[in-house]
């Protein structure tokens, strides 16, 4: 699979985060049809990666996944029977938009603010009064022009 390839056709659910493209070739084929289709289990996903992987392999590469913060697990209530064995889990996208966001918060905090998210929304909210009032003075420029 190509950078940029939707497997399937699906709609991508937003960019492929710089960890994921930065994975192992056979990691990150995984970790992309989660990240371009949406949570989905194993068997699904073995059914959607362009070469045959084994099964024991997909899983121990989806629990190493899991481990590096890549994807998150979460077991599918009320479909475990007694009698089996596997417990069915739904495998989605750990990093995602607002994570991103909050963590680049986070560290203009950290790097310029002492680590202070209230200095950094005071200083937001200054800049956004400044822009404004620019933004006005540009609009009565334009008028008179």
């Amino acid at each position: 699979m190509r950078k940029g390839d939707n497997p399937g056709g699906a709609q991508a659910l937003g960019p492929i985060p710089p960890q994921v493209l930065n994975l192992a070739r056979c990691e990150r084929e995984v970790a992309v049809v989660i990240y371009l289709e949406g949570g989905m289990t194993a068997k699904l996903l073995e059914a959607r990666l362009p070469r045959k992987i084994s099964n024991s392999a997909l899983r121990a590469m989806l629990q190493r996944l899991c481990t590096k913060g890549i994807l998150r697990r979460h077991k599918i209530d009320g479909s475990h029977s007694s009698t089996d064995r596997r417990i069915p889990y739904v495998y989605t996208p750990a990093i995602t938009p607002e994570l991103v966001r909050i963590r680049a918060l986070q560290q203009v905090a950290r790097d310029y603010f002492g680590g202070s998210l209230l200095r950094v929304a005071e200083e937001a909210a200054k800049a956004s009064k400044v822009g404004a009032e620019a933004h006005q003075l540009e609009d009565g420029l334009n008028i008179a022009a």
